[in-house]
């Protein structure tokens, strides 16, 4: 597929192995999802992905491995709480148009960060989608560099 994207994971066009014409935005996220993670879909050599791709249906053994792995439910176990509490500083920010909703990712694991017993982290959210915020780099790394040099 190098060679065949218009920016990062734009629009794929005719000549993909997928077909003629553009993607589907489904695929293309289907694409990104098992990229991000596909340390936890192998399996003996091959990718098994946590849902069936032919009915959305969930496969447990795999979507298990996914949510240990998920940052709300680390930061609820014990040794989960412990790290968090033994951080410096805590920053999350999430825009309020995420088009992967993480924004509410984000309130989750702010909570879930002040049940823990942690400082209250620094938290904000932006209106912004989940793409081009570039411009917000520099207040979060700023106010870790505080804390951590």
């Amino acid at each position: 597929m190098r060679g065949k994207f218009r920016g990062a994971l734009g629009v794929v066009h005719a000549g993909a192995p997928f077909g003629d014409g553009p993607i589907q935005t489904e695929l293309v996220q289907a694409l990104q999802l098992v990229a991000r993670r596909v340390d936890l879909c192998i399996e003996s050599g091959a990718v098994r992905l946590p849902f069936d791709v032919a009915t959305g249906e969930l496969v447990p053994d795999v979507w298990a491995r996914w949510l240990r792995w998920d940052p709300v439910r680390m930061a609820r176990t014990p040794d989960g709480a412990d790290a968090l509490r033994s951080l410096r500083a805590i920053y999350i920010d999430a825009g309020t148009r995420d088009e992967y909703h993480l924004d509410l990712g984000a309130e989750a694991f702010r909570a879930a960060c002040v049940a823990a017993g942690t400082s209250e982290p620094v938290f904000e959210l932006f209106d912004a989608k989940h793409g081009g915020i570039e411009y917000r780099y520099p207040l979060a790394l700023r106010y870790l560099a505080e804390r951590l040099g």
